[in-house]
């Protein structure tokens, strides 16, 4: 394999992990980078925040070369339109999280697979990560500042242990990464910045930092509907998704929400990235998932995603076809 080549399928692996990162929007940010042989050779720099996949206490991440960003001013459209109210009694869902600090624990497992001009380049890589952040809540106003910060992030004991020693290496450099967001009581995303991020991860996080859920304004009720949808900046793209999110339970302030989504960008969309000539073949993202929201807290209870994503690349005349299935697991105590 060539040299341009082996660096085209890094890359694209890389731009494969963002896609499916921001397409779930969750708790636990890896991108897996992988070899010229196929196997795994290293997971790139990851961010786990709370950023809990649609659900209304979205953070978000600015990537390094944006540190410090007003996020919301990145967001094209951030439209909530309820499509039905629900059952009575209805309410409006508002949050007011009690300060001070917990901790996130995220357990999110990747499966990714490409090929490249029809070639299959090794079969799929699957690996679950551990990740336990701390999340400090405190007031800005009328709005709430969450600031959290990584303890630990390792892969899964079960994991080869050639392979964990080169991953929990590169996970390593993860620890202590910090980010700071600002929400209002609906979590519309204020804005949000990250300290200790890495260049390398630029598009994951600068898609990450333009994704949040916010609940509706109107009051609602169990069987309600309501639908976000978003136009996002990604790797020069604009990539329209739709969240479709249904209350399935109310007890009190404890909300059980179920989640789907999509996304795509118009077949023959076209941008210069880092050189790179990039048109779009395909490109399809399907969300689903459950959240318990206690609006007593600034982060989910718990909350468990599936991603399906899949894409065909076209970059400077080779054919990418990748895909990538993100399962995470969240909760907070």
């Amino acid at each position: 394999m060539n040299k341009h080549l082996k660096f085209r399928r890094t890359r694209t692996a890389g731009i494969a992990v963002s896609i499916g990162l921001f397409a779930s929007a969750c708790s636990g940010v890896n991108s897996e980078e992988i070899s010229a042989e196929g196997t795994p050779s290293v997971v790139a720099e990851t961010a786990t925040t709370t950023t809990i996949a649609n659900t209304p206490t979205a953070l978000a991440l600015t990537s390094a070369e944006g540190e410090g960003e007003d996020t919301a001013s990145r967001v094209s459209s951030n439209s909530v339109v309820v499509i039905e109210a629900g059952a009575e009694p209805l309410v409006e869902l508002r949050l007011e999280p009690e300060l001070g600090a917990r901790q996130l624990l995220v357990s999110q497992t990747q499966t990714f697979s490409q090929a490249i001009n029809g070639r299959d380049l090794g079969g799929a890589s699957t690996q679950t990560i551990e990740s336990i952040s701390s999340v400090d809540v405190g007031r800005d106003g009328d709005n709430f500042t969450i600031e959290s910060i990584v303890e630990s992030m390792l892969v899964a004991p079960d994991t080869n242990p050639e392979i964990a020693e080169l991953l929990n290496a590169a996970l390593a450099e993860s620890v202590g990464l910090t980010t700071n967001s600002v929400v209002d009581d609906r979590g519309v995303l204020v804005q949000s910045s990250a300290d200790g991020t890495d260049l390398a991860l630029d598009e994951a996080l600068s898609s990450l930092s333009e994704v949040s859920n916010p609940l509706p304004a109107e009051a609602v009720g169990v069987g309600a509907v309501w639908e976000t949808t978003q136009t996002l900046a990604v790797l020069g793209f604009d990539v329209e998704q739709v969240t479709r999110t249904t209350i399935t339970n109310i007890d009190g302030d404890v909300i059980t929400l179920t989640i789907e989504g999509t996304q795509n960008v118009p077949v023959g969309s076209s941008v210069t990235s880092n050189g790179d000539v990039i048109t779009v073949h395909a490109w399809d993202v399907d969300i689903e998932g459950t959240t318990v929201l206690d609006l007593g807290e600034a982060i989910p209870v718990e909350a468990t995603t599936t991603t399906q994503t899949s894409q065909v690349l076209d970059i400077d005349g080779s054919i990418i076809d990748q895909s990538l299935e993100l399962e995470l697991a969240s909760s907070s105590n």
